[in-house]
């Protein structure tokens, strides 16, 4: 029996596709000629130009270079051999690109990257959702289109412990920082959820702020210094946010506060002030390090001048000692950032033809001194000295037993709030493992693009060094385990055991 056409003006099916296969070839025959294209006249010469550029700069500006090495992550040597002989057979040009990708995901760091950049159409695409745009925001936007033209959103997420039978939310759903408690065997435990330190994702706080940081415009437009001051101002609203947050918890007479870092992929710096909140113990800086680069030495001779000028006007005689001092810390850290370190042998000849380290390591988290209480905000060169004073904050805020929940997806900047609070003896870890990102890039990073392949490279131009020598790229293991797929009752059943120190 023949299929009917019950519409005379419909084509059937079938003669519709016969009609439209013409135009279907269209993409196919593109794609393959396409394929081809990359294929047809491959050279591996510019690829392995490509490779040489990669490894030079990562020999002598890829911080944790040396760390992942040593622990086994890499071999530099076999690296080198594999990467080379993938680019010789690789037949095409995206095979070729792939290898260089290769090459940087075998350090497992999240912060070294090579890529293809972001085609101009995604970027318009993610513009027009976003409304983030490359030109500055004039004044007259307004707070929200202001704040959203520089890419402020809010984005952030509930405590996972907020779906425990017990728990009872404190505040609204508008407020920066999600709180609650759980009443649990006869304990009564406060949860603050702390999912991202990046500013970008508290667009209500940014809109807040953006009266604050448009009074001082010299023009119509929001340049960099008060993109600088919006910044600044967010920061600061987040701190007094989050303090206002750990008080009311206390109100609540809470008994321990768990802050819930699972998927906190890290931020900005006000995290540093931030974990002064939440103890009364002085929590001092730990070793970073930085790459010997140009990029590093403005900065340095910047912090020297104020540091110089601030101890010659001061007529404190102990706050000149403490300048003085941070003065030639500063002074050996720019003199290790200036002094050559040629380590590009180590691709084929390993470690051993690598005798000096990248790192210049004589600064601090903090600057250029370990501690300096918030009282000293305000004081000529305490920024440069102490950098957590460039924020307003206070600490102590919180004296209580602390908790910090974490996992794989905490990372970066979030890492450093761990090991601040977990080094200066005022938290117990709890969950998995962190990502391992550490310290990623300081003042818009160190990037460049491979002249061949034209992809774009990132890698990390810092690393921080905890107190027992270990970098933070190697991730923090947590004091009590708590398998990714466990229940809200086995988080908190983890919280209380800790706390009284079982299992």
């Amino acid at each position: 029996m023949g299929v009917s056409n019950p519409d005379p003006d419909m084509p059937s099916t079938r003669s519709r596709l016969r009609r439209l296969a013409p135009l279907l070839l269209v993409p196919a025959l593109a794609a393959t000629a396409w394929l081809l294209a990359d294929r047809v006249g491959y050279d591996p010469a510019p690829y392995l130009q490509d490779l040489h550029a990669l490894e030079d700069s990562a020999a002598a500006g890829y911080a944790n270079l040396d760390w992942q090495v040593q622990r086994g992550v890499v071999d530099p040597v076999a690296l080198h051999q594999r990467t080379e002989a993938r680019l010789r057979a690789a037949g095409s040009r995206a095979a070729a690109r792939k290898a260089l990708t290769a090459f940087a995901a075998a350090f497992e760091d999240g912060h070294f990257r090579v890529g293809r950049p972001t085609p101009a159409v995604v970027q318009w695409i993610e513009a027009r959702v976003t409304g983030t745009r490359s030109t500055p925001p004039s004044v007259s936007d307004g707070a929200a289109a202001g704040c959203a033209a520089l890419g402020y959103r809010d984005d952030r997420s509930p405590s996972p412990l907020a779906k425990h039978p017990a728990y009872r939310p404190l505040g609204g759903p508008d407020d920066a920082f999600a709180i609650g408690t759980i009443e649990a065997a006869r304990e009564r435990i406060g949860v603050l959820r702390l999912d991202a330190f990046g500013v970008d994702r508290f667009g209500s706080v940014c809109a807040a702020a953006w009266p604050e940081a448009i009074r001082e415009a010299v023009d119509s437009t929001c340049l960099e210094r008060c993109q600088d001051r919006l910044w600044l101002a967010t920061s600061d609203s987040l701190l007094a946010e989050l303090t206002r947050s750990i008080t009311r918890l206390a109100d609540a007479g809470i008994g321990t506060l768990v802050v819930d870092l699972r998927g906190n992929g890290g931020g900005n710096d006000w995290v540093t002030p931030a974990a002064r909140l939440f103890t009364e113990r002085p929590l001092h800086g730990h070793h970073a390090g930085v790459v010997r680069h140009p990029h590093h030495l403005a900065p340095l001779a910047s912090a020297i001048e104020e540091l110089t000028r601030a101890a010659a006007t001061t007529t404190d005689t102990a706050w000149r000692a403490v300048l003085e001092g941070a003065r030639r810390r500063a002074e050996a850290q720019l003199a290790e950032v200036r002094t050559p370190c040629d380590r590009r042998a180590l691709w084929r000849e390993g470690m051993t033809a690598a005798p000096c380290s990248p790192l210049a390591t004589l600064a601090f988290t903090t600057g250029f001194v370990e501690y300096l209480p918030a009282t000293m905000r305000g004081r000529p060169g305490a920024v440069d000295a102490f950098s957590p004073l460039r924020f307003r904050y206070r600490e102590g805020v919180w004296r209580g037993p602390l908790v910090l929940l974490m996992d794989g997806g905490t990372a970066s900047a979030s890492e450093d709030f761990v090991v601040a609070l977990k080094d200066g003896g005022a938290a117990q870890l709890i969950g998995q493992r962190t990502y391992g990102a550490g310290c990623g890039f300081t003042d818009g990073g160190i990037g460049f693009t491979l002249p061949n392949s034209g992809l774009r490279v990132e890698m990390p131009d810092c690393a921080r060094i905890r107190r027992n020598g270990i970098n933070e790229v190697a991730g923090i293991e947590p004091d009590v385990v708590v398998p990714a797929d466990a229940t809200v009752e086995e988080w908190v059943a983890a919280v209380l055991s800790g706390v009284r120190g079982e299992g």
